[in-house]
């Protein structure tokens, strides 16, 4: 990344609330299921970059860790309600 070979950003999502303006047409997604985040070759948005690469002990940081656990736990979460939908 750091050298710009991977510079896209993907965004995996599903929407929850959106609302349309009528008359723009502009559609405005309001609350959001977050699924993953990538970083590819190819965005689909072509603005859609990375702009700064942050130092390799990012991963340290509590305030990110933070996010990641809470990330996961929700994944987790999903996951035991759609089996207990099945069942």
């Amino acid at each position: 990344m750091k050298a710009g070979a991977l510079d896209g950003l993907s965004i995996g999502f599903q929407t929850v609330k959106a609302k349309t303006d009528g008359k723009s047409g502009v559609r405005r997604i309001l609350e959001a299921d977050l699924w993953e985040i990538s970083i590819v070759t190819f965005p689909m948005l072509p603005s859609a970059r990375v702009s700064n690469v942050k130092n390799a002990r990012w991963f340290r940081d509590p305030e990110t860790e933070l996010v990641r656990r809470m990330r996961r736990a929700t994944r987790m979460m999903k996951l035991q309600a759609d089996k207990d939908r099945m069942k």
